[in-house]
């Protein structure tokens, strides 16, 4: 923007050589002519640099744009712990279907009001049809409980150790703990080989 700041300058001041000039002494036109074909060069100039750096600047806006709508969002629902995501894209769609909603629902009241049902009604579906694809994020997906809150990424970062993290099979100790239990019978002689076998089938599922 400096050098098109530039090249504005110079055309301005070699506009008004020109002008002064013509205006002092008409019969030297074509003498003050080059400073007129300077002017009118750098004008183009700065028109030329000003639109290529006006066109830079929208290609970054449209692409930090596009860079929000891809920022994710992690909710977890209070209730059964269930864990959702969703994106700005997602919120930005539901604006649109929301303002559509509004737009068609107005106009459907405008086609009834003035007699035109049949448009009104179109119009009316439209809207429902519009309604109907907004979704609420705030409201678990699962258990449709509203008592939800945003992870920050220190807690989504909790969340995800927890969710890698083994679980241990309660039944599976359980079973163990009773095995070595019999074992312990059959080496102490209280109860027999096929009797140690048999609890072992009924405990492993076998």
């Amino acid at each position: 923007m400096k050098k098109a700041l530039i090249f504005l300058l110079i055309g301005i001041v070699a506009n008004i050589i020109f002008f002064n000039g013509l205006l002092t002494d008409t019969s030297n036109f074509w003498n003050y002519s080059f400073f007129a074909i300077v002017g009118a060069i750098s004008f183009i100039v700065c028109i030329v640099i000003y639109l290529k750096a006006n066109n830079e600047k929208q290609k970054q806006l449209m692409k930090e744009r596009e860079q929000t709508k891809l920022i994710e969002y992690r909710r977890k629902c209070n209730s059964c712990n269930n864990i959702y995501f969703y994106t700005q894209r997602d919120l930005d769609e539901n604006k649109h279907l929301q303002t559509g909603a509004l737009l068609s629902s107005a106009a459907a009241l405008t086609d009834t009001l003035f007699g035109n049902r049949m448009v009104g009604a179109v119009n009316s579906i439209d809207s429902d049809n519009k309604s109907s694809r907004i979704v609420d994020y705030n409201k678990c997906p699962k258990c449709n409980s509203i008592d939800t809150k945003i992870l920050s990424d220190r807690e989504w970062e909790v969340e995800k150790k927890t969710l890698n993290t083994p679980k241990v099979n309660a039944s599976a100790v359980s079973s163990a703990d009773e095995l070595l239990k019999f074992k312990s019978l059959l080496e102490s002689g209280v109860i027999t080989q096929e009797e140690f076998d048999e609890k072992k089938k009924q405990l492993l599922g076998l």
